[in-house]
């Protein structure tokens, strides 16, 4: 199967703590889960249009863990995805979120996360323009 990817922009924005807090607090599960220790927080990058987490071309790469077993309280989405600024280097990391956010109707905050500091790692701040790609299965 031949992969293609799916670029989204987006503008960078200021996040809630959130994702500090659970990728925090579960880091040995999502090393286990991603395979790469996590910078605790995640990038927020606002969309012009609804993100489907959803979309049958992401549907392949995209998993599902749960917290549950460990003591948490919540389902996690994860898809592979590289984000970038223009005339940067891209940084692979994934799109995370709860299954209830990636089931909201109208999705367009999406939150990157990865093994560095993205903000520091690409010169970014709040209104940054930066691309995601992510992988989509090749309909021919």
């Amino acid at each position: 199967m031949e992969i293609k990817s799916m670029k989204i922009r987006g503008i960078v924005q200021e996040g809630e703590g959130d994702a500090s807090f659970w990728l925090g607090k579960y880091s040995d599960v999502y090393r286990l889960w991603t395979g790469m220790t996590l910078v605790p927080g995640s990038l927020n990058v606002r969309l012009a249009a609804k993100f489907d987490w959803n979309d049958p071309s992401i549907e392949p790469f995209k998993k599902i863990y749960s917290l549950i077993p460990y003591g948490g309280n919540r389902d996690i989405c994860l898809i592979p995805c590289e984000v970038y600024k223009e005339g940067e280097d891209k940084i692979y990391g994934f799109a995370w979120a709860t299954t209830n956010a990636a089931n909201d109707f109208d999705y367009r905050v999406l939150e990157i996360i990865t093994s560095v500091r993205l903000r520091e790692v690409l010169r970014l701040s709040n209104g940054s323009v930066v691309t995601i790609e992510i992988p989509v299965s090749w309909r021919g």
